[in-house]
Order: C-alpha cells, then sequence, then structure tokens
C-alpha cells in the first residue's frame, strides 16, 4: 500500500471531501479569470515560502542535525517567498510562464529520444510520436509566454478532475470504513438481487 493511500486511509473521509470540493473550486475560479486566481494563488505560494523559510530557520535553533541544509532550505525560502511578496506582477507571469518552458523543455528531450529510438529501430510509432513532441515542446519553449495561459488552464482542468474523483474516493472510502461493500461491488448487487 503507497502512503498516499496510507493517509487517506487514516484521515477522516470528510477531510478528502474538503480538499477534493477546495481543488474543484480553485478550477473553477482558474477558467473564469485565470489571472486573478493565479495572482492570489501565487502570492499565497509566497506566503507559504515564507513561512517555511522562517521554520526551517527555527528548526536550527531546536535540532542542529543537517543544519546546512535547514540553512539553505530557510534562505531559499525566505528569499523565494519575499520575492513573489514584493513583486505579484512579475511571479504571477514568471511562475506559468517557466512551467510552459519546462514542459516544452522536457517534450523536446522525450521527442529527440523517441526519434532516436525509431530509428534504432523500434518502429515508426515512436519516430511518429517523438516527432510530434518534439514539435509541442519546440511551441511551449518559444513562446513560453503565450503557453502559460495555456498551462493554466490544462492546471484548472486537472484540478476539477481531481478534485471530483478526490471527493468520491472520500464517499467510497466511507462506505468501506462503515464495514459495507463499496459501491458497484459484486456484494452490492447481490444483496439488491435478493
Amino acid at each position: 500500500m503507497n502512503k498516499v493511500r496510507d493517509w487517506r486511509m487514516t484521515a477522516p473521509w470528510w477531510v478528502s471531501v474538503i480538499m477534493g470540493v477546495a481543488s474543484v473550486l480553485v478550477g473553477f475560479l482558474l477558467l473564469m479569470d485565470p489571472g486573478v486566481t493565479t495572482a492570489v494563488l501565487i502570492q499565497l505560494l509566497g506566503l507559504y515560502w515564507l513561512a517555511m523559510g522562517l521554520v526551517q530557520f527555527a528548526g536550527l535553533f531546536v535540532d542542529s542535525n543537517m543544519w546546512g541544509w535547514k540553512l539553505v532550505m530557510g534562505t531559499l525560502g525566505v528569499v523565494a517567498g519575499l520575492v513573489t511578496i514584493q513583486h505579484p506582477l512579475w511571479a504571477t507571469i514568471l511562475a506559468p510562464t517557466t512551467l510552459a518552458f519546462l514542459v516544452g523543455l522536457l517534450g523536446l528531450i522525450l521527442g529527440v529520444t523517441g526519434i532516436v529510438s525509431a530509428f534504432a529501430g523500434s518502429g515508426w510509432g515512436s519516430g511518429i510520436i517523438g516527432a510530434l513532441s518534439a514539435i509541442f515542446g519546440l511551441v511551449l519553449m518559444l513562446n513560453p509566454v503565450g503557453a502559460g495561459y495555456w498551462v493554466i488552464i490544462a492546471i484548472a482542468v486537472a484540478a476539477i478532475i481531481g478534485g471530483t474523483a478526490g471527493a468520491i474516493m472520500a464517499f467510497h472510502d466511507r462506505n468501506l470504513e462503515k464495514g459495507g461493500q463499496a459501491p458497484g461491488s459484486h456484494g452490492e448487487l447481490k444483496s439488491r438481487a435478493a
């Protein structure tokens, strides 16, 4: 059993429902007004980085193990948090643009790898997918600002789908927790038939 599943099983089922609903809400807000919602989320991220940096610094005084790591992480957290909070417009444009550029770079690398493997004998399918991936990667890398908008939209759609799935799984887990059968399982079908 993986760690995510273990956590979900130990946390109350309603925590997953709240997380799912929050994810769906953020997804819809990103779709309705991507610019403002992204700016707010980036500012929250800046506050989080600042708080985590300060916690890392406080951890130096509580436990001196791995003090170098805590010092570096604390410094990076405080600097990233302050820069993000002090320059909200810059951070709002830079975050999705950087993500789009990195996704483009990954697409280019995977595309070139697919083309090379096609010539090494893995077939034309690998070459075609590799070429499409490389083209997609180049488009993202050559226009990362424009692609940043579509990255935000993709994150919104993923948040809506993931939040919905998380809430459904929470209700599924609640049914299992009560000792009942999972919805759609054979035991439920047999009990309905009887």
